[in-house]
């Protein structure tokens, strides 16, 4: 935030940001921030330099885990895997099929390490009730050395309570749309379960804010044209994806591009993504025709168009 600052970047609402897109009145290297989950680290961290910068926000809120107070399972599991000391672990007392004795790697990107998350995931997301998952959690807590209270307690995978969602919003970081269940199915046989998810997402939003949300974040960034009846049949204005990439007045307003921050980004690339310095090569292409479109009055020159 303080790079934004110090190098002139103009931070806008998200409907400050498209409502600009639209009729062209965006100002000089304009960026809207955005916070997916709704986790309390937004509001115990981000929340307190947003303040001193001054800058709007968008948090993007997953409500069933944040109508149960429960972390979130799928983050959960991974987590407590990351955690483990590398060595052998044997995972059988998790009763899940095809998974035994684990040999951890030192590595923790580790594919093996992947393919266990999903295994335990997909096995936890099948169960009954959310108290199952968390059982199921406790014991992996217990089997890879790790203290499930402590972690709990930390609220580090927590998501915010209904009063810190308040103060969110009070404070100029407006609560929107990220999926009930933190999925959102898009094969046309199921419209029906993905407008339930979303009609729920929008009531318990409505709840806490008073007012209506009308701006989507894809569950996981998965998204296809699918979704987008289900998307205008709630009146939804946006919807951005985890695609990496800037965003231009043609784009479809449900299919934004962002660029995603984490720990594992350095300062240099994070630089270089903002300014645009590292686009990829078919928005260098839109950039560049764009320009010259500019330069000399009407046509780009037919090698920087696009190719279909």
């Amino acid at each position: 935030m303080a790079y934004l600052q110090r190098h002139a970047y103009s931070v806008l609402s998200l409907e400050s940001a498209l409502s600009g897109l639209r009729d062209g009145s965006l100002p000089q290297s304009p960026v809207v921030i955005t916070f997916d989950d709704g986790y309390y680290t937004t509001y115990s961290k981000a929340l307190p330099h947003l303040a001193r910068y001054g800058f709007p926000a968008t948090v993007y809120l997953i409500t069933h885990a944040f109508v149960n107070g429960y972390p979130l399972f799928n983050y959960l599991v991974g987590y407590l895997l990351w955690k483990a000391e590398p060595g052998e672990v044997d995972l059988s007392a998790l009763a899940v099929p095809g998974l035994g004795a684990v040999d951890y790697p030192a590595s923790k990107m580790s594919k093996d390490l992947d393919w266990v998350q999903r295994k335990i995931v997909a096995y936890g997301e099948a169960l009954d009730s959310e108290e199952e998952r968390i059982q199921l959690c406790m014991r992996l807590a217990e089997l890879v050395g790790q203290d499930y209270e402590s972690l709990v307690s930390s609220r580090a995978l927590n998501l915010v309570s209904e009063e810190e969602a308040k103060e969110l919003e009070q404070a100029g970081v407006s609560i929107e749309l990220h999926s009930h269940l933190h999925r959102f199915p898009g094969l046309p046989e199921e419209a029906g379960p993905a407008g339930q998810d979303m009609a729920e997402n929008i009531s318990q939003i409505e709840k806490v804010t008073g007012r209506r949300p009308t701006h989507f974040c894809y569950p996981y960034g998965m998204w296809s044209e699918q979704h987008w009846a289900t998307l205008a049949s709630f009146g939804i204005e946006s919807a951005t994806t985890c695609d990496r990439g800037l965003v231009f007045p043609e784009d479809n307003p449900y299919s934004l591009n962002r660029i995603l921050d984490n720990e594992r980004m350095s300062q240099v690339e994070f630089e270089a993504l903002v300014s645009g310095f590292a686009l990829s090569g078919k928005a260098v292409r839109r950039t560049l025709a764009r320009v010259y479109d500019k330069l000399f009055g009407g046509q780009a020159a037919p090698s920087l168009a696009e190719k279909s």
